[in-house]
């Protein structure tokens, strides 16, 4: 096996192909055309087409470079492209499954080439005790088997917990590039998840205007819509000013972020338009702050237009803004607050280990119809956690949760922009479900969280020639080997 591995790698067409792909899934004409396909997917009815292109060139990823970064994209796009179909069935999808065909074998073919480890990072055990608590939700509880191993509740169980731990080794040893230019890449990445939520919302803008042929914005977007694409902008949003900093191109990048945030608002999310409006001022302070000469001046005039006109729009629209409060107060915020007394109720009835993830309440009932399961989404991290998990859970999480803090902060503009947009992600789903969604978001958070572990690890290195020397790329590192065999052989 070790033979024919050599065999392969010491090919004269595998490292050309090898570095060709590499290069080419991080070309700003890739990206491009990525997310062209995704918003034509999702605006033309295609959305099956669109996955396949993705899931062609992650096999192709699989195969050729060992570095897996594009697999992030091709998560989160693929999780956006139905997006539109909300709680609807999704049986019209079941031909994705075919892909296994192409997928598999080159899965099968990724290891064996390029075998997995299972690397201990600082990470590593929060995660697995984490994992470990989701299992035992519900322990005592009485919870029914058949509630327990649904799918939805087995997929959110082992999908937050070992799913996430999975994905930590499979990042941890397939994100191979230096930690700065994976960096980098991850940024340009979450720019054009950026760039692809706006690119929907037009979409949907556009075709009520075509429709109704007034020059209006719809009402609301569907249901789960609004909150699932304003919860993936909130982490997306500040790679625009981070670029806007790290760039010449400060002032277009401005433009964008700032288009950002106005597109959140278009969707009346109201945790949206809250937790995006509680990130501007860090984000603007900071980018003031590391901006510099004439382009803090640029920036500076940039922002103080926007705060113009987002206080002109406010007094403008001040009774639309006063009945969207209202209706949310007045709804509980869409029967969250119900949910809130339930998860208290429960939690104070099993207060040690929850009532387990698959919690059955007649709250749900056509969900349960419609879908063949039952799942109450407490729609709040903490109470999703002591109602589901109970104390034993909530004290997993907050173990969990300061561990990953504490691996995003850094003197480093890139961890300050990805910190401001990770909390607010997660002040965002104090009042919604981002953190109980497996895939996109906690496999998005993992990502992140791989990228930052290895920019410390390297920086924490003291010996300049080992920092140097501690990630090269896929070509230097086989030329490297192959010059090493080759000389062991002679």
């Amino acid at each position: 096996m070790t033979a024919a591995r050599e065999k392969i790698l010491e090919s004269k067409g595998f490292p050309v192909l090898s570095e060709y792909f590499n290069e080419l899934f991080r070309s700003a004409y890739f990206l491009v055309f990525i997310a062209v396909a995704t918003i034509c997917g999702f605006a033309f009815d295609q959305e099956i087409a669109s996955i396949y292109i993705l899931l062609v060139f992650f096999a192709v990823n699989l195969v050729f470079v060992k570095d897996l970064s594009f697999f992030f994209l091709a998560m989160v796009f693929i999780s956006i492209i139905p997006m539109k179909y909300g709680n609807k069935p999704l049986d019209g999808f079941f031909v994705v499954a075919y892909a296994a065909i192409f997928i598999v074998p080159a899965l099968f073919f990724r290891f064996w080439l390029y075998p997995i480890k299972p690397i201990a990072g600082r990470n590593f055990f929060p995660l697995f005790v984490y994992s470990v608590v989701l299992v035992l939700g519900g322990l005592g509880s009485g919870i029914l088997l058949r509630h327990y191993f649904a799918f939805y509740p087995i997929y959110t169980v082992l999908g937050l917990g070992f799913l996430q731990l999975a994905l930590y080794f499979l990042f941890q040893n397939y994100l191979t590039e230096d930690p700065r230019r994976s960096a980098e890449h991850f940024a340009k990445m979450m720019c054009v998840v950026g760039a692809v939520c706006v690119g929907l919302i037009a979409y949907y803008v556009l075709s009520h205007i075509i429709a109704t042929k007034e020059l209006s914005l719809p009402s609301d977007l569907k249901w789960g819509w609004k909150n699932y694409i304003s919860d993936v902008m909130m982490l997306a949003l500040p790679f625009a000013f981070y670029f806007a900093v790290r760039t010449k191109w400060t002032l277009p990048f401005l433009l964008f972020g700032c288009l950002q945030y106005l597109f959140i608002l278009i969707t009346r999310s109201a945790g949206g338009i809250l937790f995006g409006t509680m990130m501007m001022p860090f984000l603007v302070v900071y980018t003031l702050i590391r901006t510099k000469g004439k382009f803090r001046v640029q920036a500076a005039v940039l922002f103080g237009l926007a705060l113009v006109a987002v206080l002109v729009v406010g007094v403008w629209k001040r009774a639309e803004l006063y009945e969207l409060v209202k209706r949310k107060l007045d709804s509980g915020g869409t029967g969250r607050l119900d949910l809130y007394e339930i998860a208290w109720a429960r939690f104070k009835e099993f207060p040690i280990f929850g009532v387990g993830v698959g919690h059955d309440h007649t709250q749900y009932p056509i969900m349960a119809e419609r879908f063949g399961f039952i799942m109450t989404y407490f729609h709040s991290t903490v109470f999703q956690a002591l109602g589901a998990t109970g104390l034993v859970g909530l004290v997993g999480y907050m173990y969990m949760a300061l561990a990953r803090l504490r691996t995003y902060i850094a003197k480093r503009d890139f961890n300050v922009f990805l910190l401001i947009g990770f909390l607010g992600y997660a002040f965002y789903s104090m009042i919604d479900v981002g953190t109980a969604i497996p895939l996109h978001f906690v496999g998005m958070t993992t990502f992140m969280l791989v990228v930052c572990e290895r920019l410390a690890d390297m920086e924490e290195m003291t010996d300049v020639r080992l920092k140097k020397s501690f990630y090269r790329t896929e070509r230097e590192v086989s030329l490297d080997e192959t010059a090493a065999r080759l000389s062991a052989r002679v």
